[in-house]
């Protein structure tokens, strides 16, 4: 985090380039900024010393003040060096005007050595102290009073100091975001009044309960809803299913059974008119969005495990980040590591990075079995331009509305002594948001990536531009499509290797230190070529239901054997870097296979699973996996990913004290994580997210698909 102060070489560098009649004239805004810096650091003085003479005569203000500093505590030996005081007794300190005129507010101190680079780097010594200051004074002031303190005793740190401040206005980011977002909140409460006052009350749904049975039985004009599965070119990792909505597209025509439909001809005019401009309210119509995302109906034909394995992954996912997460507040990092990582059992934990592999996988094999699909039915013909910009539409509108909240908003919603009041991410974010609009942002300027964790995202869209390269030839010759699906494999895995062997990368990021670390995440972790394996051999299964359309006949021992080869690939992986992680690395060529293929190998043992369930080979796996309950788990999960970090973030950043790790403590807190990320993810999808695919249909007019 940075200081909320301007450092003396930003002065030196402004009065160097500011624009100047002459050389007086320069000199004067250097000097009269240079003696405002040191106004503000006379009084902030003065007022630090008015604080020591209160403590010493037993002002009760000044008390609260030097009560509110932190102090050090037991465990220091074992790296516990988070000394945070008590933030809510100093914000609350109320001084006596009458001796004094300045408050109090809460500072954050890091001190460091003087040979350390990067203060985020838990391998070197940091300690955190929380100061109960004067509110007059600045960062910088403390920074120098701190250090000007350690320097008189010999001490060899150097202070970096961060200050709250009590009134933080909205600036204008903010105001616009509000905005943007009321207006959202505005168009669904408009398109639901419209929607159930004069759509489904003229069908009767709030009228007799017997009427509504019989109505909820009998699909939409004779059609169910569509599964996602079942809808071409949705984006196969996220949600909501664009619905077979002609009840919305006739809007207007709708009649009771005893109404002459050959009457008041201008009355069918008038609702031709006011059609369009109907069906665009209405795709912000709560009661039908909710209506579609809790339907559990899945059509014939549809991948139903896949709903299942793309909820459990999402689980996965956040369960990781509920335990990485809190290691830079924890006051036990140092046993809970050592202690956690010589356990067999949780490297499903430290792995869980592979869950992601898991959506590259289903992104792959769906996007493989529809699109072949389509392109049969359209003898080989497609709209590439829907193609890509469906997905574009689909994925776009409610990622920039995520980030928009992300970086204007979410920093204004808590307060403690490590939240960031001046926002996350703010300054990269307004850098390099285009870079996440474009999907490059795995890319481009990724040492100073906006939305950390949208490198998913880049990479799955990069990915799917690429895949009609695969799928064309697929289709027009098997052998050809085999040969491209070989060459993207060779390829990919050939750069993993080389990449990881170039720069010794280990097993695994969890055993990673300083910039290892970094070019682990930056060269390896991130980038398309190096992450693309999953969704080959996804592309390739999906292509493998097509072409048997989901009837493989294999005999008990087939069936064995593939799952025993599914699971004992699935375990090399999660386990593979054991002994890696307790302190025995293995050898770079060992370590650059292993980062070259297990991605791979665990997207075919995904594969396996979908295969498996949809040819009947599943077993109790399949019923699992199938549940009804997991598909709309499953339509939220795109939202769930955007929004899970953020609820995570909220509630380690908002500690008053360092949090001590157990695994209990931590399960707890991702239960809560997991209830409060869907529930979010509900709003949000009713709110921006369906809204989209209504607006899509009624813009574009796509037709109907059987």
């Amino acid at each position: 985090m940075k200081s909320n102060t301007i450092q003396r070489g930003e002065f030196d560098e402004e009065a160097e380039n500011a624009p100047v009649d002459d050389n007086t004239q320069g000199e004067g805004n250097l000097h009269q900024m240079l003696g405002s810096l040191q106004d503000t650091r006379d009084v902030c003085n003065n007022h630090t010393q008015n604080v020591i003479t209160g403590v010493m005569e037993n002002k009760e203000w000044a008390l609260q003040m030097l009560d509110a500093f932190g102090k050090p505590g037991s465990g220091i030996l074992k790296g516990e060096l988070k000394w945070l005081g008590s933030f809510d007794e100093c914000m609350g300190v109320i001084t006596n005007r009458t001796e004094v005129d300045f408050g109090a507010t809460y500072c954050r101190a890091l001190l460091l050595p003087p040979n350390q680079t990067n203060p985020a780097d838990p391998t070197q010594l940091a300690i955190t102290l929380g100061l109960c200051m004067p509110d007059s004074c600045t960062g910088q002031d403390v920074s120098a009073i701190a250090t000007d303190l350690l320097m008189s005793q010999n001490i060899s740190l150097l202070a970096s100091v961060t200050c709250y401040e009590k009134d933080f206005p909205l600036d204008t980011d903010a105001i616009v975001a509000i905005v943007i977002c009321s207006i959202f909140g505005l168009l669904v409460i408009l398109g639901t009044g419209y929607d159930v006052i004069f759509i489904q009350m003229r069908k009767g749904k709030f009228v007799k309960s017997s009427d509504k049975s019989t109505r909820a039985a009998t699909p939409v004009n004779g059609r169910h809803t569509v599964d996602s599965e079942k809808v071409p070119l949705l984006s196969e990792s996220t949600s909501v299913s664009i619905e077979n909505a002609e009840a919305v597209q006739e809007i207007g025509q709708d009649r009771r059974p005893d109404q002459n439909t050959a009457s008041k001809p201008q009355e069918q005019t008038s609702e031709r008119v006011h059609g369009f401009g109907i069906k665009l309210l209405l795709s912000f119509s709560a009661y039908t969005n909710g209506a579609k995302l809790l339907d559990t109906k899945q059509a014939p034909g549809s991948l139903t495990a896949v709903h299942g394995i793309r909820f459990l992954s999402m689980t996965w996912v956040v369960l990781g980040h509920a335990f990485s997460s809190v290691l830079s507040m924890a006051s036990n990092l140092a046993p809970f590591i050592q202690e956690s990582v010589s356990r067999w059992t949780f490297h499903g934990i430290l792995n869980a990075l592979v869950s992601v592999d898991t959506f590259f996988t289903l992104s792959g094999l769906l996007v493989a079995y529809l699109a072949m699909k389509e392109l049969k039915k359209g003898r080989g013909k497609l709209n590439w331009a829907m193609f890509y910009f469906h997905r574009f539409w689909r994925l776009t509108p409610v990622y920039m509305m995520m980030l928009m909240f992300y970086t204007c908003l979410l920093h204004y919603l808590g307060d403690g002594p490590v939240w960031p009041q001046t926002g996350l991410q703010k300054q990269q974010c307004r850098d390099n948001w285009w870079t996440n609009l474009l999907y490059i942002n795995n890319l481009v300027n990724r040492n100073d990536m906006c939305f950390s964790w949208a490198w998913y995202l880049a990479n799955d869209m990069q990915f799917f531009i690429l895949t009609p390269l695969i799928l064309i030839p697929l289709f027009y010759s098997e052998m050809l499509g085999m040969i491209v699906i070989g060459i993207f494999l060779a390829a990919t895995l050939t750069t993993a290797g080389l990449i990881s062997r170039l720069d010794n990368l280990p097993l695994a990021s969890c055993t990673t230190e300083g910039n290892q670390g970094l070019g682990y995440f930056a060269d390896y972790y991130i980038t398309p070529y190096c992450r693309m394996g999953p969704y080959i051999i996804g592309i390739a299964a999906g292509y493998l239901l097509y072409k048997t359309n989901c009837t493989l006949r294999l005999n008990k021992k087939a069936v064995l054997v593939g799952w025993a080869l599914a699971a004992a690939s699935a375990l090399a992986v999660l386990y593979g870097p054991y002994e890696s992680a307790n302190g025995t690395p293995m050898p770079s060529d060992v370590s650059a296979f292993y980062n070259s293929a297990h991605r791979t190998v665990w997207g075919a043992a995904v594969c396996w699973v979908v295969v498996a369930c949809a040819t009947g080979n599943g077993g109790f796996v399949n019923t699992l996996m199938s549940w009804s309950g997991f598909v709309t788990l499953s339509r939220l999960t795109y939202c769930a990913y955007l929004i899970h970090p953020m609820v995570i973030m909220y509630q380690y950043m908002t500690q008053r004290s360092p949090f001590f790790i157990t695994d209990v403590n931590i399960v707890f807190n991702f239960l809560g994580f997991l209830v409060i990320t869907y529930g979010l993810s509900f709003v949000v999808s009713l709110v921006f997210e369906a809204p989209m695919m209504g607006l899509e249909k009624a813009l574009f007019k796509r037709e109907r698909r059987n």
